[in-house]
């Protein structure tokens, strides 16, 4: 036995002096080393290098691509959440109403969704409802109780505003946002009890991402 210049010599045979690696490149790489955990409690989504959304089971890692340009984007590490709505793209779900004074039409398959299927629902207002109130709405479980994101796709039609609101008990309480789906610009309304933050990305195929952060 011994040493020689490329390596450790046993019983005649070579061994190479090279060590196993941990592959830690968590940006450019699209998988995950196998000696590393990864937990996650629920299905989550990631854009792919097409820009297409792309749906995931719990436990799966995430390697995101910018839906626009298709530049790496790393790997989706985030806190501990609970998803309060279970398929909630669903607006014939129960806890979506269509509002009072709106006489909302909804059609459901009606366009290219952001995972490239067939799956939006489109909302248009009929009757005599004023633009602003042909929405759909829901109470939002656990207002007030914490840090909270309510997120949205949204693509623009005959209208190109968005309306996303929590009331609680009055139209005083909780907050009501206007938002454009084509510019991202948002109007707030101040005579509600709180200013969430609001944020937005441009996902391709004339659709946006909006999240909406509250207490």
């Amino acid at each position: 036995d011994g040493y020689g210049a490329s390596g450790a010599y046993e019983n005649g045979q070579v061994r190479h002096s090279v060590r196993p690696s941990l592959n830690l490149d968590f940006a450019n790489s699209s998988t995950l080393d196998h000696r590393v955990s990864f937990e996650r409690g629920s299905i989550a989504t990631h854009y792919d290098k097409s820009g297409i959304l792309r749906y995931v089971n719990e436990n799966t890692p995430r390697f995101d691509y910018d839906p626009t340009t298709g530049e790496p984007r790393g790997l989706l590490i985030e806190e501990s959440r609970t998803n309060e709505f279970q398929n909630g793209e669903n607006f014939d779900l129960t806890y979506w109403a269509a509002s009072a004074d709106s006489d909302l039409l909804r059609y459901r398959y009606a366009a290219i969704a952001p995972d490239g299927t067939m799956s939006a629902t489109k909302l248009v207002g009929a009757g005599a409802g004023g633009a602003t109130a042909r929405k759909m709405i829901t109470t939002i479980p656990g207002y007030g109780s914490g840090n909270q994101i309510f997120s949205i796709y949204a693509k623009a039609a005959e209208y190109e505003w968005i309306v996303i609101a929590c009331i609680n008990g009055s139209n005083s309480a909780g907050f009501g946002i206007r938002i454009n789906i084509n510019t991202g610009a948002v109007n707030d309304n101040s005579s509600h009890s709180i200013t969430p933050t609001v944020t937005s990305e441009v996902v391709g195929n004339g659709w946006r991402r909006i999240n909406v952060h509250f207490n």
